[in-house]
């Protein structure tokens, strides 16, 4: 009598989806986290949450420009160009001249 061997489990495939699957997966996985946002943000309107919080925290007029203008001045304040060693700059530049004139010479 001869015997065959069964799988025990099913044979596992894979899904060899495409770019444009992935893209899709990625940006429903973002409309799926935005509506969870915007839930949160119904469930702090609905409750009366955003009101008490604007009373702590008022908006600023465009803070986030306001923040990262500061930004930009303080480091602009940190930075006063750029610094060159003068004697390794003279000392390149001699290095320049010297190759250039053995070139010109056909050293």
């Amino acid at each position: 009598m001869q015997s065959t061997i069964q799988p025990v489990k099913p044979v596992a495939t894979v899904n060899a989806g495409g770019v444009w699957e992935s893209i899709n997966g990625g940006l429903s996985d973002a409309l799926n986290l935005w509506g969870k946002v915007e839930q949160i943000k119904g469930q702090k309107s609905a409750s009366g949450a955003d009101q008490t919080q604007a009373m702590y925290q008022p908006p600023m007029a465009n803070g986030a420009a306001v923040q990262i203008d500061q930004q930009l001045n303080q480091q602009a304040n940190k930075n006063q160009g750029v610094q060159i060693n003068k004697p390794l700059l003279f000392a390149s530049a001699g290095v320049l001249v010297i190759a250039l004139l053995m070139h010109k010479a056909g050293w």
